[in-house]
């Protein structure tokens, strides 16, 4: 990775990520053609196909995203509990503190 830092979490590495894309065309490029080979490469991540994924898109001036939490049985399913998540556990099923094992690549349809 390029900088002294790991991220800790989703909003760090989101942050990261992000801040890179603004400064390096290439990698910005590379976000869009290939999103989940890319940050693991950034993040020295091992790439395995049919792991987890990113999807990374790029807002116009008249079209912006929203990005919806996993819903809550899906969190559960994942955790393996009933209770209720806390801000950590649901912000690293939501694909942020976990340790990713694996990665795969879902491009993104453009319109």
């Amino acid at each position: 990775m390029s900088t002294d830092a790991t991220p800790r979490n989703r909003k760090e590495l989101q942050a990261h990520i992000i801040a890179k894309a603004k400064k390096d065309d290439a990698f910005r490029q590379a976000l869009l053609d290939h999103p989940t080979e890319t940050i693991a490469q950034e993040m020295g991540w091992t790439y395995v196909p049919d792991g987890p994924q990113f999807q990374v898109l790029e807002e116009t001036a008249d079209t912006f995203y929203l990005v919806l939490p996993i819903k809550r049985d899906q969190a559960i399913a994942l955790t393996g509990e009933a209770g209720e998540l806390s801000d950590e556990e649901l912000d690293s099923v939501a694909g942020g503190a976990r340790t990713i094992t694996g990665l795969k690549s879902k491009p993104c349809e453009h319109d």
